[in-house]
């Protein structure tokens, strides 16, 4: 071959960029003529133009810088994440925590009306139930009943004991003649004085009993007749209402009858007991009758102790009874939210009976981090607060205080290690996290305890 030949030959083998010259170009571009002989019949010593593909060098270039950008990233990414967490400690072992308080009964009876219902929200005081008052009011007559009869007894003692002491005054100038027979008619007057009083209470107290059989009579006849004018009761049944209520009137008109009739007993009892105090006054002329008149006017100073030892145990009576009576209604003891209400009209309720439970509206957080997670909290640090229920909405929080113990401390049966195989477990210490209401904002108020959460507190 001659020299122009090997020349043009060992240019195109050696070309960065493939074969050069008309026939080189062809085959780089990929076109038909790479597989043309060489132009005027040169091929080298190979025998053919050697063809190179472009850009094979440039995509492991790109490959290489790809990977290292990705690592660099990771090494990034995992240099923040640990200052991050160095200065942060997270959890979702945490839920929202509540008060709530139980509303019970403090008396057994029949629930008459209910002003509330299922997750309704209250203030401290209002008023949620009240039941039939009806046998508490009963109990309460009865108590009043008894104070006041008490109150005369004593009255009755200090006029009696005045009388006494007048008369014993009396004694002491008076003639000695008909000292003991007019002591006699006195014990006698006082002694139907006392015998016409007791029938008079004995009968107050039946009268009052017969006006609560007619004021009782009286109501179930009304609510018959108004069960029977809408088809719920028979005619036989009312006619049997309307029957006890003429009889109740008719026995409790009998009972006023009898009552003015024992109090005309006292008047007379108590004129004969005056009679027979003049008779005695006239005839003092014993002192030694005049002091035993003394005498008795200090028995009666005793009954009238007696008699307020009485008055105070039917005052605590009555006392208790209004006290009852007032238990018949139902107060909200805190205000929140109605949760679990079992309270319906109609409903038997005896003492103690839960009829509802309120859920104050100031809930918090309790979140249950390792302890190995607590070391460096403490109150008054800044928690971020995801609420499941809220789709992750970032609410905020302050920590409040941290428990004394761990939660097993708190466990019906905590844990005994001095005794068997000994297996290190991992503690979790609940931490207290209050809200920041200007975050949570209208959420505040659907925020409930039992809620799952998720917390991180920031360690800075």
């Amino acid at each position: 071959m001659s020299a122009s030949t090997e020349k043009f030959n060992e240019t195109d083998a050696v070309s960065p960029h493939g074969v050069q010259g008309q026939s080189g170009a062809i085959a780089a571009a990929g076109g038909p003529a790479a597989e043309m002989p060489a132009r005027n019949g040169f091929q080298g010593q190979s025998g053919a133009i050697p063809v190179y593909k472009a850009g094979g060098g440039f995509k492991k270039i790109l490959s290489t810088t790809l990977i290292a950008l990705g690592l660099a990233g990771a090494l990034a990414g995992g240099v923040a994440f640990y200052q991050w967490s160095s200065v942060h400690e997270q959890t979702d072992d945490a839920y929202v925590d509540g008060h709530s308080s139980a509303v019970s009964s403090r008396v057994s009876g029949t629930v008459a009306k209910v002003f509330i219902d299922d997750n309704q929200i209250v203030k401290k005081g209002d008023l949620l139930a009240t039941l039939d008052p009806t046998d508490y009011q009963i109990k309460v007559d009865q108590a009043q009943a008894a104070v006041d009869l008490a109150q005369k007894q004593i009255d009755l003692s200090h006029a009696s004991v005045k009388q006494f002491t007048t008369t014993a005054s009396a004694l002491s100038t008076s003639a000695s003649g008909d000292v003991a027979s007019a002591s006699a008619m006195v014990n006698m007057a006082k002694s139907s004085v006392r015998q016409a009083e007791a029938a008079v209470v004995q009968q107050s107290q039946s009268l009052n009993s017969l006006k609560a059989k007619l004021w009782q009579a009286q109501v179930d006849f009304k609510r018959y007749n108004e069960l029977y004018s809408k088809g719920a009761v028979s005619q036989e049944e009312l006619d049997q209402a309307r029957t006890t209520f003429t009889v109740a009137q008719a026995d409790e008109s009998g009972g006023e009858q009898m009552l003015l009739q024992m109090q005309a007993k006292v008047d007379q009892a108590r004129d004969n007991l005056a009679q027979s105090l003049g008779q005695q006054t006239k005839s003092q002329s014993s002192l030694k009758t005049a002091q035993a008149s003394a005498d008795e006017a200090i028995v009666k100073m005793k009954d009238v102790d007696v008699s307020k030892a009485q008055l105070e145990q039917a005052q605590a009576s009555l006392k208790e009874a209004m006290q009852n009576l007032a238990y018949t209604k139902i107060y909200a003891p805190i205000s929140g939210r109605i949760g679990r209400k079992n309270l319906e009209p109609g409903q038997r309720v005896d003492v103690g009976t839960a009829v509802a439970s309120i859920f104050e509206e100031n809930p918090w957080i309790t979140a249950n981090f390792k302890e190995t997670q607590v070391g460096r909290m403490k109150p008054g640090q800044q928690v971020e607060i995801k609420i499941d229920s809220f789709g992750g909405k970032v609410l905020r929080g302050t920590i409040e205080s941290i428990a004394p113990a761990s939660g097993a401390k708190y466990a019906l049966l905590p844990p005994e290690n001095a005794t068997g195989n000994f297996t290190k477990v991992v503690q979790r210490i609940p931490v207290k996290i209050v809200f920041d209401r200007a975050s949570a904002g209208d959420l505040m108020s659907r925020i409930a305890p039992g809620m799952s959460t998720d917390v991180t507190v920031d360690l800075k």
